[in-house]
């Protein structure tokens, strides 16, 4: 018998199959959920958040370029003032990453060249501030397989919650004394 693959013919290898079915659709789920939220909601709800926000005049310190699983990023540190408190931030806009090397590069050699740039600042929370606040459709479109990913978990769940609900109702109709019913 191969490792991991319970005997289904035993009512321990049927829980452990459910018991399986809904880890599995569990992880699903959330990892589905927190795709669809780092590439797609969240950067959708900074850009609503910032909608309002005034902009200042920052100055570019430092301003690189950064290659990780996201892409390409730029990675800036700037400095500017807000009822004559200095902060400091490194944000550069609504996404960690710029998914277009071409487009980070341009943002690049603009900050470098400017080394000066408006920065949306939260009134509420002047240390929080952004370069950039535009919504880039292809990656937000990129959360489209992450919610096909929670739909999944979510239907998995579905259907582990209807076996278990099932097999409960088996045992019952066979007139197992409570005590003797297992999942």
């Amino acid at each position: 018998m191969p490792l991991f693959v319970p005997n289904t013919e035993t009512a321990a290898g049927r829980f452990l199959t459910r018991a399986g079915l809904v880890l599995l659709a569990v992880v699903m789920l959330a990892g589905g959920a927190l795709g669809v939220w780092q590439l797609a909601l969240g950067p959708c709800y900074d850009a609503w958040r910032s909608r309002n926000w005034p902009q200042v005049m920052a100055k570019i310190e430092t301003v690189s370029l950064a290659q990780d699983l996201q892409g390409v990023r730029v990675q800036v540190q700037y400095a500017y003032r807000v009822d004559g408190v200095a902060y400091r931030s490194h944000r550069y806009g609504l996404y960690r990453g710029m998914g277009n090397a071409e487009a980070a590069r341009a943002a690049y050699e603009e900050l470098l060249f400017r080394r000066k740039a408006w920065a949306w600042v939260n009134p509420h929370a002047p240390e929080e501030a952004l370069l950039e606040r535009k919504i880039h459709l292809l990656a937000t479109l990129t959360a489209i397989p992450a919610a096909g990913v929670s739909l999944l978990g979510a239907l998995l769940l579905w259907a582990a919650a209807t076996a278990f609900r099932q097999g409960w109702r088996e045992r019952r109709r066979a007139g197992m004394p409570r005590d003797k019913i297992q999942p």
